[in-house]
């Protein structure tokens, strides 16, 4: 009897270690696809030959946006102070710590230089250059006519057109681009990656809400600023809210560098 036993278990070890051997097999596959998916994503994130420097996607393009609008707030006071002496707010929008130009440029040099990140120096500064000024120029001039606000004027500085830009400035935007693209991007990105993937769609979902939400509220405040200066009554809720919330008091010390002029304006 013992030895039919044996017998019978001697001819199942094979079948046991072949299933053994399957179940190891197989995963050892799910963790290599597992690694390969994971890789896959990170190196279309991290590998500049695929799509440029970084994917050109909404979630990347978003969070440099608010991030470099944050940091360039933060260095402008403190040339500001440096300068001056003074402390003033130089915020660009109604909440948060923002300043959206910079931002913006951040953005336009992201796109514009993402794949030309590793070209000729001298090319990524002339693209810099053209497109920093760029931007102040259409800022200064959007502002101007369509709000009244002028928030800075360099007539009468050398290479100044119309004096919203000037070559001294757009030297500084070139050599901010140069610097960006360079050396502040990927530490920009490493911040990025620190969001959780399972929680990148709801804080970025969340984030841009909030962002649309404050820029439409400066908006509305910064012309609902306009036509208090011409005694224009509030006409609806939103202007209404914007006279509670935002009144002259807190626009003028919010947006401190900027000062109002109805008859520059368009309309």
């Amino acid at each position: 009897m013992r030895g039919r036993r044996t017998t019978l278990r001697c001819a199942l070890m094979p079948l046991k270690n072949s299933r053994f051997i399957w179940y190891s097999t197989a995963m050892e596959i799910h963790g290599a696809r597992h690694t390969g998916a994971v890789s896959s994503q990170r190196a279309q994130e991290e590998d500049p030959n695929r799509k440029g420097y970084i994917p050109l996607n909404y979630f990347n393009l978003f969070w440099v946006f608010v991030l470099c609008s944050v940091i360039g707030l933060i260095i402008e006071s403190v040339y500001h102070v440096a300068i001056t002496g003074e402390l003033e707010s130089r915020a660009g929008l109604v909440l948060g710590p923002f300043s959206p130009i910079y931002g913006c440029g951040a953005v336009l040099f992201t796109i514009a230089l993402n794949r030309f990140w590793n070209k000729n120096v001298v090319i990524t500064f002339a693209v810099s250059m053209v497109l920093g000024m760029a931007l102040e120029f259409a800022t200064s001039f959007l502002m101007q006519n369509l709000l009244g606000m002028l928030a800075w004027d360099y007539s009468g500085t050398f290479g100044n057109i119309d004096g919203r830009t000037n070559v001294a400035f757009g030297l500084t935007w070139g050599l901010l681009g140069v610097i960006w693209i360079r050396i502040l991007l990927p530490g920009v990105l490493r911040l990025i990656r620190l969001i959780p993937y399972k929680w990148r769609l709801v804080a970025t979902a969340l984030c841009s809400l909030f962002m649309a939400l404050n820029i439409a509220m400066t908006l509305a405040a910064l012309d609902r600023e306009f036509q208090r200066s011409l005694g224009i009554a509030a006409a609806n809720p939103i202007e209404r809210l914007c006279d509670e919330y935002f009144p002259d008091e807190f626009m003028s010390e919010r947006f401190s560098n900027m000062t109002l002029d109805p008859r520059s304006a368009w309309r």
